[in-house]
């Protein structure tokens, strides 16, 4: 009982102890702000600047809910009680509780989501995330009065007119499920504004819909096939450099075994009638009578399917490369009529596109070619054309 009691008595002091002395979210950030501003105090100095500095950022703390931010923990109801209790408790502790509130805020009011990336692959953050970390030290460090640090917390609102009408339709909301699908949508928009990108791609898994924004406006939206159920399109944030104009298909493995070689194998003329050309390694094409086709039924095909190009190309006359681990792609499709269907969830995994040439056009302008991609060409040879700048694509869920 003794052992018991002391066990107690030890744990509620880890308790008070913890809560006496709260974590700091970041105290690298914080350390880092400290080392530039010289240990000095930030936001306990007696004058009146300091009062208004330190009701400011608790003010900004109070609405960050309503301002549809998800918020971490802010250190609030101990800088509330601030006022009774700073006679008793050290100061510089304190001016550090304040940094670190307004040091997350300010970096969840920038790029929105404090959780788990919900992308299956990213790789736009991690260009930006070092700049990121010292853009918020910095950027609280030229905030010195209340004023600065409201102007401050203002222009981190994104100015996207799709943000600004989620923002109406949050405020306007009281069901507690249709909120908190707001708020998510809300943050993930502030995600994709804080890269401040000129021209990006957002794909809408949930409803099949591309959207080209520029300038923080739609400049193109148009419906997309994405992958069924078995196969769904994966979600991600990465960089398209070029468009393949008139391009090849190479039939992945996994559509090989599942859906070709036992087409094959009953039947030679199936690879004319789907203009498939067998490749090795270095491109060459292979006479397709010299292959064994039954010995690979269950696998170790050593060559690819090619499908030659024209408009009856499974991608059709044009492609976006996606550099991600996926083989997925945004590209044309030699089956158009699906794009009147309600449910586009069809493909193996890519994106097809119902208008593959107006978004051609936009992202390269006179460099693309449209006479020869209508004259619908066969057997061209692919042609490569980069775009001007790496281009931001974002695949994402309930937009």
């Amino acid at each position: 009982m003794r052992h018991y009691l002391v066990l107690c008595f030890f744990c509620l002091q880890m308790i008070q102890s913890v809560y006496a002395q709260p974590v700091l979210n970041h105290p690298v950030w914080v350390e880092r702000f400290y080392k530039a501003w010289g240990d000095r105090f930030f936001w306990m100095g007696s004058d009146a600047n300091a009062a208004e500095l330190r009701a400011a950022l608790i003010e900004v703390l109070q609405v960050s809910d309503r301002e549809g931010v998800l918020q971490k923990p802010y250190h609030l109801e101990h800088l509330v009680e601030l006022p009774s209790t700073k006679a008793s408790t050290d100061s510089m502790t304190l001016d550090r509780l304040f940094t670190d509130a307004a040091l997350s805020a300010l970096m969840d009011h920038r790029r929105g989501f404090n959780r788990k990336n919900p992308m299956e692959f990213d790789a736009v953050s991690s260009v930006t995330r070092k700049k990121e970390e010292e853009w918020v030290v910095n950027a609280l460090l030229g905030a010195g009065d209340a004023v600065s640090l409201i102007r401050l917390f203002g222009s981190l609102e994104p100015i996207m007119p799709t943000y600004r009408i989620l923002r109406q339709r949050y405020a306007a909301q009281a069901n507690p499920d249709t909120l908190r699908i707001l708020k998510e949508t809300m943050n993930l928009f502030r995600w994709i504004d804080h890269f401040r990108f000129d021209r990006f791609i957002v794909i809408d898994r949930s409803t099949a819909e591309l959207f080209l924004y520029e300038h923080d406006t739609v400049r193109m939206q148009m419906r997309v096939v994405l992958g069924k159920e078995e196969t769904p399109t994966p979600t991600f944030a990465a960089w398209a450099e070029s468009a393949i104009l008139y391009p090849y298909w190479y039939v992945p493995a996994s559509i090989f075994y599942k859906e070709c070689i036992g087409q094959i194998i009953r039947n030679r003329r199936w690879l004319d009638w789907n203009r498939m050309e067998v490749v090795d390694g270095a491109g060459g094409v292979i006479d397709p009578r010299s292959v064994d086709w039954p010995s690979y039924r269950k696998g170790g095909f050593p060559y690819t399917l090619r499908q030659r190009t024209g408009c009856d190309n499974s991608l059709g006359i044009f492609k976006i490369d996606i550099q991600t681990p996926f083989s997925v792609y945004l590209h044309d499709t030699n089956n158009r009529g699906v794009f009147v269907r309600k449910h586009r969830y069809l493909s193996h995994g890519c994106i097809r596109l119902e208008n593959p040439i107006g978004l051609g056009q936009a992202l390269l302008g006179d460099r693309l070619d449209v006479a020869r991609l209508r004259a619908c060409l066969t057997d061209q040879k692919p042609d490569r054309v980069f775009f001007s700048s790496p281009l931001p694509v974002f695949l994402l869920d309930e937009l």
